[in-house]
């Protein structure tokens, strides 16, 4: 953990916040932490009832208990969701109290944007809930509860209001409001794609893709797997090389 709110943060003075942590997943407010034993816990701001018995103007530094049985969580703007081992799907926040609500079962991945949730089942159906959705709705449009938008889904990324969606040939579909703000309808955009993220993917000739105009754009080759970032994007190649890429 690193809190130095007035000055430039210290990696010198950086404190172990916890131990055997299997995955982190940040938020606007709150960060939340999944231990290896399936326990989910939370540190930050008592914002919107993200972290329990705290009032919003608490910040929490010491990670709090969530849940438990936790495979998977995720964290939008003033909410946060997480699933359980047994598919069943839990989400909280927008609230002034800590109060999870069960919302979805039979689920095997869980994705959040800045506003808007992503829930994949194991028939390989696409639910959706939140606002600014990838659909042909008004911005303002906002579905509490989930609703089914497709079918024959393996995988998933969303930015905004732009989704991907894999099939299981491999084939990458994109949906949602692209440049200029018009509006794409699903359609099958690349193949053989055995990595992607919400705006790059690589083949499996391992050619490394920009996905963030309204086509690919050929980056680099012999990529394993890649990340974005405000400074550029990481690539690892397959000589366990480690890339630093700036498009701009």
């Amino acid at each position: 953990l690193i809190n130095y709110p007035d000055s430039l943060p210290s990696y010198n003075d950086a404190v172990v916040m916890m131990e055997d942590a299997a995955a982190v997943y940040a938020g606007d407010w709150v960060t939340l932490i999944l231990r290896s034993d399936g326990t989910l816990w939370g540190v930050g701001s008592g914002l919107f009832g993200l972290l329990p018995d705290r009032s919003p103007s608490q910040d929490v530094y010491e990670p709090l208990i969530l849940m438990e049985d936790v495979v998977m969580a995720d964290v939008s703007s003033e909410s946060a969701c997480a699933l359980r081992s047994d598919g069943t799907v839990w989400l909280w926040g927008n609230s002034k109290e800590f109060q999870p609500e069960q919302i979805l079962e039979n689920i095997v991945k869980i994705k959040a944007d800045s506003s808007g949730y992503y829930a994949l089942d194991a028939d390989g159906t696409l639910y959706v809930w939140g606002s600014l959705l990838p659909l042909e709705v008004d911005r303002s449009e906002y579905w509490s509860t989930p609703q089914p938008i497709l079918e024959g889904v393996t995988d998933m990324a969303s930015t905004g209001r732009r989704l991907l969606i894999q099939k299981a040939d491999s084939s990458l579909w994109r949906m949602g409001w692209w440049e200029e703000y018009w509006y794409q309808p699903l359609e099958k955009w690349m193949e053989d794609v055995v990595y992607f993220t919400s705006d790059l993917a690589v083949t499996k000739d391992h050619i490394l893709w920009d996905l963030s105009s309204g086509s690919p754009v050929r980056i680099m080759e012999n990529v394993v797997c890649a990340v974005n970032g405000e400074q550029g994007i990481l690539a690892l190649d397959w000589n366990g090389g480690l890339w630093m890429l700036n498009l701009k």
